[in-house]
């Protein structure tokens, strides 16, 4: 897949992906290169699931666009692109938490990674979707109480590196869903609470600007590297050990090394099972083209976000981007975070026939092995009997939807 224009926005990004951790990245007129950050497990205190946030490299001198050459290869999920005589490589490693992006320029440039945050202070979202868990319908505005998006943390003081992380210091929804529903007497730990996450960018040589600025200095090749990661729970001192390892670890492989076994990973993927319909010529219909085209993506995106810890959203993946008139920047989701059943269970239909086993993992983990013992509690509770029973809509932790359950608390209602 090429493009021949530079984007004007998010709204022409590229998917990107290991599994867990996934990119909306573009690159626009003035040659900047811009991802979005987004991974299956950042929870937020509300129980929404935010993206890490979004970085720009940028170079001085900034490379032409005026010829511009851009292909996102399925093949080993890689975004490469030609500016002028200047080259990018992006991808996200298959095998560890790392974001390369590599640059290649006929003349040395500074390269500028910058991070760009939008939860900067706390803010009271406007109007909220469907699975919220403080969507109230009976209330005139549709909230049971404000819902409050806390600010990020920048990281102060990094030596020759930048970052920064979310961490729930409070937890709405869990505790409140279940004794409403009746099931607070099942002891589990607060799948919100202390939930932390986020990302450190580094390259070779390079000089902390500031806080939110890393210059790779002068020189025709340029290596930004970002490391991410959630951990649940966490203080900040844990998160900044897990992530310091994380890099120390992945760091000892040789870096081409790397690069093969990440190569051998999408080739393993790819060759295990396919369907490719060529062009056929002198036809007026391409529609076998087409069907073979669209399944191939949609493998490439189950692949991209299908190895983490909770199932792949049925509502845009972890590939949402701002969406005009959405609050909350590229967090928008619509319909919100909880997982509909009949909708959760279609980008995993076709996967057995796909040889694709390993990425039904999170699905069943899920369903079958984190929530059996509290939705066996569930059903006995709300019907008396043994046995479970999985209701349509659910959050990640087990719960029913606020609003689809009622705010009526169990004990209040006729038997």
């Amino acid at each position: 897949m090429y493009w021949k224009t530079p984007s004007k926005d998010h709204n022409g990004s590229r998917p990107l992906g290991n599994g867990e951790t996934g990119l909306n990245a573009w690159i626009e007129k003035n040659g900047d290169l811009i991802f979005y950050i987004s991974r299956i497990d950042s929870w937020g205190d509300n129980g929404r699931l935010l993206k890490i946030g979004r970085v720009r490299i940028s170079l001085d001198p900034a490379p032409s666009t005026d010829d511009f050459l851009q292909t996102l290869n399925l093949a080993d999920g890689t975004l490469r692109a030609r500016c002028g005589e200047t080259e990018f490589r992006l991808w996200v490693d298959a095998n560890h938490p790392v974001i390369h992006t590599e640059i290649k320029a006929p003349q040395e440039t500074d390269a500028i990674a910058t991070v760009e945050l939008w939860r900067t202070k706390p803010y009271s979202l406007p109007s909220l979707e469907s699975s919220d868990v403080l969507l109230d319908s009976s209330k005139p505005n549709n909230q049971h109480a404000e819902t409050i998006v806390e600010p990020d943390v920048i990281l102060d003081n990094q030596k020759d590196r930048i970052g920064w992380y979310h961490r729930n210091s409070k937890s709405v929804g869990p505790a409140m869903c279940a004794k409403i529903q009746g099931v607070d007497g099942f002891k589990r730990p607060d799948p919100l609470l202390h939930r932390t996450f986020g990302a450190i960018v580094k390259a070779n040589g390079a000089k902390r600007i500031d806080n939110m600025r890393l210059l790779s200095p002068k020189s025709k090749e340029h290596r930004i590297d970002v490391y991410v990661l959630t951990k649940h729970p966490a203080t900040e001192n844990d998160w900044l050990t897990a992530i310091d390892t994380a890099i120390r670890e992945t760091e000892k492989i040789d870096f081409e090394k790397r690069r093969e076994a990440h190569e051998d990973w999408w080739r393993a993927f790819w060759n295990r099972s396919w369907i490719h319909m060529a062009p056929a010529e002198g036809v007026q219909s391409n529609d076998a083209f087409l069907v073979s085209q669209a399944y191939a993506l949609q493998r490439y995106m189950n692949a991209c976000a299908g190895r983490g810890r909770y199932p792949i959203k049925f509502n845009g993946s972890i590939f949402t981007v701002p969406f005009d008139g959405g609050p909350g920047d590229a967090d928008y989701r619509r319909w919100g975070p909880g997982y509909w059943w009949q909708n959760t269970r279609l980008p995993y239909i076709s996967m057995c026939a796909s040889g694709d086993f390993d990425l039904t993992g999170p699905l069943y983990k899920m369903y079958c092995r984190d929530l059996f013992e509290y939705l066996k509690y569930q059903t006995k509770i709300h019907t008396g009997h043994a046995g479970i029973y999985v209701p349509e809509c659910i959050y990640f932790w087990g719960d029913m939807f606020s609003n689809t359950y009622g705010w009526e608390p169990c004990s209040e209602r006729i038997d």
